[in-house]
């Protein structure tokens, strides 16, 4: 209930637009429903898709950097804006809602780093293959 008070919860239409590359951030942010896509600001190509229970965001408050990719609803979306009391009250030590909210943040880490290490094998394997041929 403390959690909730200190985070807002907003309805967002497909297309809106929640993270900006290259602006610092001051919240993370937690999908309810809907669909929210991390997409390049080069080309706008996908480079995650998050769905309900997932957390993005949260590496540019926490420390202190721009954001480097655009995040904009792909489908209606319902999600929850952790500001910066509320992450504090999720770091707090021994915490059962500190411990989720960890947990699923290094979750969404490890599904990046894999998402990366993928992409940078399939890329590598194409040029490999290019310049044999």
């Amino acid at each position: 209930e403390k959690l909730l008070a200190l985070t807002r919860m907003w309805e967002v239409p497909r297309g809106g637009l929640l993270v900006r590359a290259g602006e610092k951030a001051r919240c993370c942010w937690i999908v309810i429903r809907g669909a929210v896509e991390a997409v390049s600001p080069e080309n706008s190509s996908r480079i995650a898709l998050f769905g309900p229970g997932d957390i993005f965001g949260q590496f540019s408050p926490l420390l202190d950097v721009p954001a480097t990719v655009h995040c904009r609803v792909r489908e209606d979306a319902v999600v929850l804006e952790v500001g910066p009391e509320a992450l504090e009250h999720l770091l707090e030590p021994r915490s059962r809602v500190a411990f989720k909210f960890v947990n699923g943040a290094c979750l969404a880490s490890m599904r990046g780093l894999q998402r990366a290490n993928r992409d940078l094998a399939r890329i590598t394997k194409t040029r490999l293959l290019t310049r044999s041929a």
